[in-house]
């Protein structure tokens, strides 16, 4: 225990908490932790819907463009989260929506 609390201090609690339940959904890592994130973000949209660029993704959750456009293909045929795109700012911008009624109920909620 006294490793880990070694090195808590070091990284200043700045971690990504991916829950073991959506690896096991996904199948895989990098899918689980953006369904994480948008999670997260689900709450802080107007109408349900955020919108996140991948520079943002990168810098927030280090996925390349690349990695966040393939955990999103998976999260979409899961039928978990739903994409548009939209002007921000004159920015062609990917909107999120999270299906939370269906992540729910996939969890056996």
């Amino acid at each position: 225990m006294e490793n880990q609390r070694k090195i808590a201090k070091l990284i200043k609690k700045r971690v990504f908490i991916i829950p073991v339940r959506f690896v096991e959904l996904t199948k895989n890592h990098n899918a689980a932790l953006l369904l994480s994130q948008i999670l997260y973000w689900s709450d802080k949209g107007r109408d349900e819907w955020f919108f996140k660029s991948y520079k943002s993704w990168e810098e927030e959750i280090f996925l390349t463009e690349y990695q966040v456009r393939n955990a999103g293909k998976i999260l979409k045929k899961l039928e978990l989260i739903d994409t548009k795109v939209k002007l921000v700012k004159g920015i062609t911008t990917l909107h999120y929506k999270l299906d939370m009624e269906r992540l729910i109920s996939i969890l056996g909620g």
